[in-house]
């Protein structure tokens, strides 16, 4: 478990970015995952920041990777930023 993981949130009207900060494992994308549900029936556009995560363990990834699909049908828009934005790649 990583411990030392965080999504901090900036909200608009129009968006909301989530910035993750520490290593990503099996917890972090359950954590990860909560915090997109609370925005996935506003409208708004969610903007992931990978900038600052450190490692990305390949079991947290594929976790996220399942969920994110039934999530992103509901939400208008998930996109993903930031040095580590492409091994949240999942086409």
């Amino acid at each position: 478990m990583a411990t030392n993981f965080k999504v901090s949130t900036q909200e608009t009207k129009g968006s909301v970015q989530l910035n993750l900060r520490g290593d990503f494992d099996g917890s972090s994308a359950q954590q990860l995952l909560y915090c997109l549900r609370r925005y996935t029936d506003t409208g708004r556009s969610i903007v992931i920041d990978t900038t600052f995560l450190r490692n990305c363990d390949a079991f947290g990834l594929n976790l996220f990777r399942y969920h994110l699909d039934a999530l992103n049908r509901q939400a208008e828009i998930v996109a993903f930023t930031g040095s580590k934005a492409h091994v949240f790649d999942w086409v």
